[in-house]
């Protein structure tokens, strides 16, 4: 549950300033009216949207917009873990990531436990992936409007002190303000009858590190309102900032779609291959801050999303981004051309493959429609897996095999394989008597199966050591995929 922040110490300040310094003949405002704040003023609203927490500062972590994640907290990536302590570190992790992004296709996943913080500042303890799933809901999410009205090209350099008067412009006392949680909480609670003025001059620091000094109410307002009106989206990291100015309205327009609609396959091919059928029931949700939720019945997974140009069309892509233990979302890992979008059909391409399309139809969000299982599958509600599972019994031999690019089909010659009953596999070289045993069971992810086999660290047969991807099954033909994390795919395929 959320855990609300309720500091109402600024309400208890207020009322005894109001008590204690009433008797020592108050004192008048010297400043003009323009000086003064109320709880309904244009600036006292500026200034409360200026101090909400700022969600957008680690999208490119947990992929939301709406909440950040609080310091201290370890993030996993393809080279090793990260403690995030602070802004500084989170910053100089970001330029990490952007260097390895040649080297690094996984997005970085936070462990277990951590908290979340809300723009209100209330945080909520993620404990599990059932959290972190109900977490990331639409109902969390940003929209335009709100990440738009936010104050984010620059802090308020604390403390700031706040004088406080009542209507009859006496003054009853002082409130000083230490960071944004605490500006926050006093004008979110600013009742009516309190008048306040800004002890000047206070300065800002700006995303770029300059520092201005502001000497009243009419500079600040100035200052607040060209951030908020600015076309500054560095913080947004679903629209990449190389997309030139004439195509930023229709990115703007194809994220407005993205985000407005629960998105459903309706078609896939993949290189030519009708595999719409693995898809069905399987629901995409995308978050203002670059996640996109991916749920089927109680089952599901998180990945990346961007939009971007792609140089040699002059097209935007949808730029789909997957951790590799997912293997037929794996297959979606791709940057995918815009053909043609509405709030009712997203239609897409894979950049360099014509004969690999993607159709898919938009209904307004509706919640999840997820409960709380998030094991690597259920075998139950998939009518191809006992038929698998049948046809898999018995002896076969490899008739090809691709591992990273490579034809290492002659390093299988003379092996039959025999899949048994009771999860054990035999690879066996009756010419030399060589015999290894490997265990093997079979998952499903969404409607897709993928088949399990582990032998032990022996050279050849612990390079079948995947989680393999069906993509056909015969009585004499079995074919597996297995997509690696840096685009390339490898390829088995058993024959008897």
């Amino acid at each position: 549950m959320k855990t609300l922040f309720k500091p109402l110490f600024f309400l208890y300040l207020v009322g005894i300033f109001l008590v204690g310094c009433q008797s020592d003949s108050a004192e008048i405002i010297s400043e003009s009216p323009d000086d003064n704040i109320t709880a309904s003023s244009e600036l006292a609203v500026l200034l409360q949207a200026s101090s909400e927490n700022n969600g957008a500062i680690d999208d490119f972590i947990d992929g939301i917009s709406a909440t950040s994640v609080v310091f201290p907290y370890v993030v996993e990536t393809d080279f090793g873990t990260q403690t995030i302590t602070s802004v500084d570190g989170l910053l100089q992790f970001k330029q990490t990531l952007q260097a390895s992004a040649s080297t690094s296709s996984n997005p970085p996943q936070i462990k277990f436990p951590f908290k979340v913080r809300f723009k209100d500042h209330s945080e909520r303890e993620i404990k599990n992936d059932d959290d972190w799933n109900d977490h990331l809901s639409k109902e969390n999410d940003d929209d335009e409007d709100d990440f738009r009205d936010r104050i984010k090209c620059f802090e308020i350099n604390y403390p700031v002190t706040l004088l406080l008067f009542n209507t009859n412009q006496e003054q009853t006392g002082s409130v000083v303000v230490n960071n944004n949680r605490e500006l926050f909480a006093f004008f979110t609670q600013l009742p009516p009858s309190i008048v306040v003025s800004i002890d000047y001059p206070i300065s800002i620091t700006f995303r770029d590190g300059n520092t201005l000094q502001l000497e009243n109410n009419r500079e600040l307002l100035r200052v607040m309102l060209e951030c908020r009106n600015s076309d500054d989206d560095d913080d947004d990291d679903t629209i990449d900032d190389d997309i030139p100015s004439n195509l930023r309205e229709t990115a703007f327009e194809l994220r407005r779609t993205l985000l407005a609609n629960d998105w459903f396959v309706t078609e896939f091919i993949n290189e030519g291959t009708d595999r719409s059928e693995v898809f069905q029931d399987v629901k995409f949700q995308f978050f203002f801050g670059g996640g996109v939720k991916v749920i089927r019945g109680n089952v599901f997974a998180f990945g990346r999303w961007e939009i971007e140009l792609d140089d040699d069309t002059n097209r935007l892509k949808v730029d789909l981004d997957f951790r590799d233990d997912v293997q037929i979302l794996e297959i979606l890992d791709e940057d995918w051309l815009v053909m043609e979008f509405s709030n009712a059909l997203l239609n897409l391409k894979e950049d360099d493959n014509d004969n690999t399309t993607l159709k898919l139809e938009g209904t307004p969000n509706q919640g999840d429609g997820s409960g709380g299982d998030t094991g690597g599958g259920d075998d139950t509600g998939n009518p191809n897996l006992d038929a698998f599972k049948a046809n898999l019994l018995g002896e076969w031999v490899l008739a090809a095999f691709t591992n990273d690019n490579n034809d290492d089909s002659s390093n299988f010659s003379g092996f039959t394989f025999t899949f048994n009953a009771d999860g054990s596999l035999k690879a066996e070289k009756v010419e030399n008597d060589e015999i290894h045993i490997a265990t093997w069971f079979i998952e499903v992810d969404f409607n897709a199966l993928e088949l399990h086999i582990q032998f032990p660290e022996v050279d050849p047969v612990d390079e079948l050591n995947e989680d393999w991807l069906i993509v056909s099954s015969t009585e004499t033909r079995i074919v597996l995929e297995h997509a690696n994390s840096d685009g390339t795919k490898d390829r088995l395929v058993f024959e008897r």
